[in-house]
């Protein structure tokens, strides 16, 4: 009874007016995109995981992400088809070294407050301005290095070996003329602009508000298809329709509500049924309930598949209580016998099965990156040797499994107590990972034994959980989640490596001791290394554990491979071989298991799921930006004609792009 009062009153908070135009769970009349009248409409959702930040310049978290594309516009986007189109660029020239970018900005495009009162003019100096919002080190932008991987100088500027910004590559010629200069060629460089770290920022703002950018709706500004009226967290966000957009004609959606309900993956099919939304992310238990319902099965529809990939990292800098031993864990964790008796003990196939029961095969890994990423020469990169034999072959292998415990116990001998607590954290909004926790503990303790592992179930709650699990170490194992930033190798490696902000938010692989060498250090990264926590001596730690082992002279072999592969610029099949070299080394060690291609899954529309804006690789089910509202949802025999026809349309826009 109190949970059907809770829904009830969930339902009466909802916006009533947002769906499609009939609440009708029975069968509809077949309709299809071309059918959309031609009126506005207003679209509304729920969500249960809350954003940390919208500052774009800072945070690469999706949850960020997803918003922000519906509210700043940046030099280049991606129709529907995947082509990529000018933005706030008219357009653009290369020249014949590809080192200069130079972009022509469209004139009359303008900065608008969260009360559509126009700010400022948008200019090339937005894009310098912002860009060194980025490179200042003091920003702690999770994505500094995706900037100064590229343009000319911007390393030693975020490194604070030089300080004077003009001599950065990124440089506002006129108020129209916006020039880049890179290091080296960069092939998909106009590809990596549509990323959120090289949207503009207006410097005049950024100053006013301060250290308060983007954290309400009042201290951002927008110059794209929506404005943020209300940013309310854990509570709602609603974006309307920017009146002045330069490209308002190609919109067809007034209004965007995010309401914020903790149950919101329980509650959404039931308001998706009531009308009450227009879109909601179905669960596996409801996708099965739906199928068998002939009245539901032809509200359900997959999602496109992405670029996410997700895989247990080890935690090498365990900070969680003292009751779950986290000194025999980061001692444990160190020996490779110890990490590679969990990687053949977890059975994947088994854990997938909370998520994808019925085409497990298509979304298994046996790599980081995901199939369909990069290829080279035809073929694709998880292809590429010695990455093959794991992309081609479970790592699960009892038997195995079982000789590196017995390997790992008498090396270990003395100096943990085991067994050994397993800290495995989830976010408790999600069923299926809840699900899934279950399977993996029992998997593993029966297959190694409750004499060597006592796996701990933590659950957290859904907002901040990366930042206050993955981010502050609160785990032994978990499960973790990239998704790439631009369309090459290097892309996923930055979680993994000691030389990006992203790598102290994830497993701190570098940490891994038995992979480390001797290495001499410039005094900018001392330096730098240093500001993330020092000793009495001024010796850096790493780490809060005061006894982890100093790293300061060391650096992981994974670490030098990559860099040897961005070093390789020229030749693409060598680079991308690199990759695989070092991939390999870090899934053969044990540093992390391979898992699934993630964000999959299914949803229940009113919408056209192929009318939006897509990112620089794919479709994206939660990409609102020309998205086209349907009277009613498509069925699953007008949803397979509709991408049929889509599909085909899209291979010949890409051919003449």
């Amino acid at each position: 009874m109190k949970r059907l009062i809770s829904m009830l009153l969930v339902l009466m908070f909802v916006l009533s007016a947002c769906g499609g135009g009939s609440t009708d769970t029975g069968t509809v009349e077949p309709n299809t995109p071309d059918d959309v009248e031609s009126s506005m409409r207003e679209y509304a959702t729920v969500y249960d995981t809350e954003t940390t930040t919208l500052d774009y310049l800072v945070s690469s978290l999706s949850e960020t992400r997803e918003i922000v594309y519906n509210l700043v516009e940046g030099l280049v986007d991606f129709d529907k088809y995947g082509v990529m189109i000018p933005s706030l660029a008219d357009s653009w020239e290369i020249s014949p070294d590809g080192l200069t970018y130079t972009f022509k900005l469209k004139e009359g495009v303008y900065w608008y407050t969260n009360t559509g009162e126009q700010y400022a003019e948008v200019t090339a100096q937005d894009f310098s301005d912002a860009a060194k919002y980025v490179l200042d080190v003091d920003n702690e932008s999770s994505m500094s290095n995706i900037m100064y991987d590229v343009i000319k100088n911007a390393k030693p500027y975020f490194n604070k070996e030089i300080t004077d910004f003009s001599k950065v590559g990124i440089k506002a010629i006129d108020k129209y003329t916006l020039e880049y200069n890179l290091e080296v060629p960069t092939p998909y460089f106009l590809r990596m602009l549509s990323y959120v770290c090289f949207l503009p920022a207006n410097g005049q703002f950024l100053e006013e508000v301060g250290d308060q950018f983007a954290t309400t709706a009042e201290t951002m500004l927008y110059n794209g298809a929506y404005i943020m009226e209300t940013y309310e967290p854990q509570s709602v966000k609603v974006l309307t329709l920017n009146e002045n957009f330069w490209d308002k004609d190609k919109m067809s959606i007034s209004k965007i509500t995010y309401r914020y309900n903790k149950e919101a993956a329980s509650l959404a099919p039931e308001l998706f049924l009531r009308g009450e939304i227009t879109e909601a992310d179905i669960t596996l238990d409801v996708v099965e309930s739906w199928l068998k319902d002939p009245e539901r099965k032809d509200f359900i529809q997959p999602k496109p598949s992405t670029t996410f990939s997700t895989y247990l990292g080890f935690n090498f800098d365990p900070l969680y209580e003292d009751e779950y031993k986290p000194e025999d864990w980061r001692i444990a964790v160190n020996n490779e016998n110890f990490r590679k008796s969990f990687f053949h003990a977890f059975d994947m196939n088994a854990a997938i099965l909370t998520i994808e029961p019925n085409n497990p095969k298509n979304v298994l890994l046996g790599t980081i990156i995901p199939r369909n990423f990069v290829s080279v020469n035809g073929l694709d990169y998880t292809q590429l040797q010695p990455l093959k034999a794991f992309s081609d072959t479970s790592s699960y292998n009892e038997q195995l499994a079982k000789e590196y415990k017995d390997k790992a116990m008498n090396e270990l001998k003395g100096k943990v107590d085991f067994p050994i607590k397993l800290v495995w954290p989830y976010n408790s909004s999600a069923n299926d990972w809840a699900k899934r926790s279950q399977v993996v503990e029992q998997q593993l303790e029966k297959t190694l034994g409750t004499d060597y592992v006592d796996v701990v179930i933590v659950a957290h709650q859904p907002s901040g959980f990366n930042s206050n699990v993955r981010g502050e170490g609160q785990y032994s194992i978990m499960e973790m989640t990239w998704g790439a930033d631009y369309p090459d190798p290097a892309t996923f490696t930055d979680t993994f490596i000691r030389g990006t902000e992203i790598g102290w938010s994830y497993n701190k692989a570098f940490m891994a001791l038995d992979y480390l060498i001797d290495f001499e250090y410039t005094e900018a990264e001392k330096a730098k290394f240093n500001e993330r926590g020092v000793d009495d001596d001024g010796v850096e730690t790493l780490s809060e554990n005061e006894e982890y082992p100093q790293l300061m002279d060391k650096k992981a072999t994974y670490d030098i491979m990559v860099e040897k592969a961005k070093a390789e610029l020229l030749d693409i099949e060598k680079r991308y071989n690199l990759f695989a070299e070092a991939e390999a080394f870090l899934i053969d060690h044990a540093i992390v298991i391979p898992f699934f291609n993630s964000r999959g899954g299914y949803i229940a529309s009113y919408c056209d799921p192929f009318s939006a804006y897509t990112t620089q690789f794919s479709r994206d089910a939660h990409k609102i930006k020309g998205k086209v509202i349907l009277d009613k949802p498509l069925t699953q025999e007008e949803y397979k004609a509709a991408e049929e026809k889509y599909n085909t349309e899209k291979a010949e826009a890409l051919k003449q792009q």
